[in-house]
């Protein structure tokens, strides 16, 4: 009976182990057909996937659910929707789009300084608003294209307008650029510029050869150029800047658009141009050259640029002022007196960065506050001269892509600085960190360069600008421009100053104190006979003397050694401690067995 009830005890708890086996199987089962499913989904849309198997902890079933009335759930969300729309309207984001006003102004367009055979002579511009958006749950993205602005007359290399006019101010609000997509989640925007340009042919009639018969009329040709010009992207964080929009004047390179014709003139004809004895043939003889998908600097100057400036309306936005109203405080129907924090007047700077590559300037930019124009941190002092300094001090300390070298222009009433940007060949890409926030990894579509390590806070001690040096020997700048690379001393890991560099390094280890402290130390070993102290202290000037790569170079150092120092081994007597030398060296086999009598036979003949 003691049997079978132990029996039936091991049946019982081999049930129970069956039992919790197969439900952990049945739930596991779940996530194999979870990877399987995204697997299938991820070719379509790439997306993070943070592992939570919180579900596993129990079924759904076996706890209990309260179901809520409709009623309930529409009057909690109410509640919750009128403060959410207040906090919204009194955000800043949505005060910037009712109130800021821009000016866009084209200062003109210009050919390219190589270009000698053609001459612009008219430009039109239509602007469109390209937003991209994105629904993450239901694996949907587009676009959605709007005509903003059509027929913008720009002046073509400083000749007048129709009207005699240089330039037009065309106006707009920031609130049209998103106009009908507060359905949309847009994800990035930009500016696209359609320019259509008419083109003159400059050439000499009188030098083509007589059998080609050219109508000179076919020297007008129509040209189509585009541009992208980003000015909003999605950020999780809310001090993150999401509109790329800022005052300043911008110089940008036109390339050929291949989506439009470039065979017909009909889009100026629309424009109350006349063209007069125009004739658009077929059988054109002069074909204008596709920009070539190159990034090169000296393709900077071969194609034609616009310049256009952007300026704001406002006289005062929330994006100048540096303070915001408090409003009063009311308790108990007593309006309370609250302090205002008096507003920052205003610094006066004007900052000018040049971008320069193999020794030529490719643009510059102006801007007119000390914010830094990568990451947009705000470097603002007391005067102008911290300011500076803590600009310059956060662009050499969190920018180490590029190498900065700047002047500061004092000025009556506004302090000017100047900034030299060129790309810093040393860079390694050590200073580089991942995305911001899980939250922005996820509004991703495609992989995107790591961000800078530019976020942390500014250290206001750092606010002391070295001094330029005057004496060129002890600078630690290159004499070349366009060479960053610094030389190091091989053996301290100093950097060395340009007075410094003629003299050979190699003679750095080969050093009169270096060869004593080797000989005085070898001289305190006590179980040495005086014999090996002697080959040791020959073998090791050796050594300093000649530099050796690895062990296949040991035989060539073996008959070298002999071929110098033999004559002093033989005055000493010191072959026998040779010998045991070299047989040390076959032994850790850097060295044959024939190798060793090839070098005794030298020492043996000389």
């Amino acid at each position: 009976m003691e049997y079978l009830r132990n029996g039936n005890c091991c049946q019982q708890k081999s049930d129970e182990l069956n039992y919790e086996y197969e439900e952990i199987i049945k739930r596991l089962g779940y996530i194999t057909s979870l990877y399987g499913y995204l697997k299938i989904n991820f070719k379509r849309s790439h997306f993070l996937l943070f592992r939570n198997l919180s579900y596993i902890q129990g079924d759904r079933n076996s706890v209990k659910r309260k179901f809520k009335n409709l009623d309930k759930i529409c009057e909690r969300l109410i509640k919750v929707r009128i403060p959410r729309v207040r906090s919204l309207c009194d955000s800043s984001q949505f005060s910037v789009l009712k109130e800021v006003n821009w000016n866009l102004i084209f200062v003109g367009f210009f050919d390219s300084s190589h270009e000698s055979q053609w001459e612009t002579i008219h430009a039109y511009a239509d602007i469109y608003v390209i937003h991209h958006w994105k629904n993450s749950r239901k694996f949907q993205s587009g676009k959605k294209t709007t005509k903003f602005l059509s027929n913008l007359l720009i002046n073509c290399n400083g000749r007048p307008l129709e009207d005699g006019k240089f330039q037009k101010i065309h106006e707009f609000s920031q609130s049209q650029l998103f106009h009908d997509t507060s359905h949309l989640r847009i994800v990035y925007s930009y500016l696209l510029f359609k320019l259509r340009v008419l083109e003159r042919r400059t050439v000499d009639y009188s030098k083509i050869e007589s059998n080609l018969q050219i109508n000179q009329n076919n020297g007008l040709y129509a040209v189509h150029y585009e541009l992208k010009f980003p000015f909003y992207k999605f950020r999780s964080n809310d001090n993150d800047l999401k509109f790329y929009l800022l005052p300043g004047e911008y110089e940008m390179r036109l390339e050929v658009s291949l989506d439009q014709p470039t065979e017909s003139l009909a889009d100026f004809t629309n424009n109350e141009m006349v063209i007069e004895n125009f004739s658009d043939s077929p059988e054109r003889i002069w074909v204008r050259e596709v920009s070539p998908s190159s990034s090169v600097a000296k393709e900077y100057d071969k194609w034609p640029r616009i310049l256009f400036r952007l300026e704001s309306s406002n006289s005062l936005t929330k994006l100048d002022t540096n303070s915001v109203d408090i409003k009063p405080y009311i308790s108990n129907g007593v309006i309370d007196k609250v302090s205002k924090k008096a507003r920052k007047a205003k610094l006066e700077v004007n900052i000018v960065y040049k971008f320069y590559h193999n020794n030529h300037m490719l643009q510059w930019s102006r801007s007119q506050s000390v914010k830094c124009p990568w990451c947009n941190f705000i470097c603002e002092k007391s005067n102008a001269k911290l300011s500076f300094s803590c600009l310059v001090k956060h662009l050499q300390t969190f920018h180490a892509r590029f190498t900065f070298k700047h002047w500061v222009i004092s000025e009556t009433n506004i302090s000017s600085m100047i900034i030299e940007v060129r790309l810093n060949e040393c860079y390694d890409g050590s200073i580089e960190i991942g995305l911001r926030s899980s939250m922005e990894s996820r509004s991703l579509e495609k992989p995107e360069r790591k961000l800078p390590f530019t976020h942390i806070v500014y250290c206001s001690q750092m606010c002391k600008i070295n001094p330029m040096v005057n004496n060129p020997s002890i600078d630690l700048r290159p004499l070349v421009w366009g060479h960053n690379r610094k030389y190091f001393y091989s053996t301290t890991g100093i950097v060395k100053c340009i007075g410094d560099l003629d003299v050979d390094s190699e003679a750095e280890d080969n050093l009169d104190w270096l060869q004593q402290m080797y000989f005085k130390r070898i001289e305190e070993f006590t179980d040495v006979n005086p014999g090996e102290k002697r080959i040791m202290q020959l073998w090791n000037s050796h050594l300093l003397d000649h530099k050796y790569n690895g062990d296949f170079m040991v035989p060539i150092l073996t008959k070298s050694f002999i071929i110098q120092k033999g004559a002093e081994i033989k005055e000493h007597n010191l072959r026998n401690n040779l010998l045991l030398h070299l047989v040390n060296l076959v032994e850790f086999g850097v060295l044959s067995q024939k190798q060793l009598i090839e070098v005794i036979g030298i020492l043996d003949q000389m």
